[in-house]
């Protein structure tokens, strides 16, 4: 059976990140390359609504990169696809867009590669910052030049009953299927191989789970997955989605968030993009299912239960996922009266105020 979890409409924009031009406010430019992944850009998404200031996102990567920009209701004032799709390539043709006016107050970068490459492009006199998300309630300058901030806690836009069905018909998902969207920190560390053993063993009969796994991840890992579950015959099944996480996670019942709990650390650079994506979908409503790590517990809040797992073994995220099948409105409960709380507690506006600080 599957649930659908209702979602809160996302509250309107201050500023567009296509709108550059307003001399009364400060431009700040967004830039992005894909090392930064989807999660990257649920942190645009929400600064771009700090108002009191002009946004532009600048985004280097291929057209996948770009759709996935467009599934959260961005668009690039300026997009770079490099040659090769090597970011560090792309250089020259930011520095000859960078040299045309108005020229920003700030360059914010998402991703450390990116750092270098806003100062080869921009002039001495715009100031380059290095934006990256932790689970804490404030901004805390690491160091000169590179700021952290709380997760962005701003709800997807609200889908309707008829969106959904289209986007789980597009999938192949049947009205019964219960569909697990998994959420690595990075799709390089993405082990599918493992969310597929942990899938098989709370499948049984008349538990028909599905898992939801981008065609980014590690092929090898997705070829062992699928194998594994032929051989068990348990109502168990792997669905590749080739597009962003963001219209998958629209048709999933539930997202597994893989992080060191599951798999390795993310890839160097995208270490932030699990914990961007987890706390949008938690902010929404999706019930997101995780291990016990630091990272967990500022999203979902305190310890084990119907959202996370007693441990980090695979009998333990078993059994997690078994309970949602078992009961998957208990579950979407327990998701929702967790996005009021972090509306509560937390809400955009601590990311927006810290976001803010980038500026002083």
């Amino acid at each position: 059976m599957s649930v659908s979890a209702p979602v809160q409409p996302l509250p309107p924009p201050a500023a567009h990140c296509d709108r550059e031009v307003d001399a009364a406010r400060p431009l700040l430019v967004h830039l992005i390359d894909g090392l930064a992944g989807e999660g990257g850009l649920c942190a645009v998404a929400a600064s771009s609504r700090l108002d009191g200031f002009g946004h532009a996102l600048w985004l280097i990567g291929d057209a996948r990169f770009r759709d996935a920009a467009a599934s959260l209701g961005l668009t690039p004032a300026c997009w770079i696809n490099p040659p090769l799709g090597r970011a560090q390539l792309a250089w020259p043709a930011l520095r000859t867009r960078a040299s045309q006016r108005p020229l920003p107050a700030a360059a914010v970068c998402w991703g450390l590669g990116t750092v270098r490459l806003a100062r080869l492009a921009f002039p001495r006199q715009v100031r380059v910052v290095r934006a990256e998300i932790a689970p804490a309630a404030d901004a805390r300058p690491a160091r000169a030049g590179h700021v952290m901030l709380p997760p962005p806690l701003m709800p997807l836009p609200a889908v309707s009953p008829a969106s959904r069905a289209a986007a789980r018909t597009r999938l192949g998902l049947r009205p019964t299927d219960l569909a697990v969207l998994h959420l690595p920190d990075s799709a390089a560390s993405a082990d599918v191989a493992r969310f597929a053993r942990c899938l098989s063993m709370a499948a049984t009969a008349g538990r028909s789970l599905v898992g939801l796994v981008s065609t980014e991840s590690p092929p090898h890992a997705r070829a062992r997955g699928a194998r594994f579950l032929a051989a068990t015959g348990v109502p168990c099944e792997l669905v590749r989605f080739d597009g962003p996480l963001m219209d998958a996670a629209r048709a999933a019942d539930a997202a597994a968030w893989d992080q060191a709990g599951m798999s390795a650390c993310g890839a160097e650079g995208d270490e932030d993009c699990g914990m961007a994506v987890a706390s949008t979908l938690a902010a929404t409503g999706v019930p997101v299912l995780a291990a016990p790590t630091p990272g967990a517990a500022w999203v979902l809040g305190g310890g084990p239960g119907p959202l996370v797992a007693r441990g980090h073994s695979e009998h333990h995220w078993a059994d997690l996922l078994a309970n949602f099948a078992d009961d998957p409105g208990r579950v979407v409960g327990a998701a929702q009266a967790r996005a009021v709380e972090l509306g509560v507690l937390h809400g955009a506006g601590g990311f927006l105020d810290a976001a803010r600080r980038l500026m002083e």
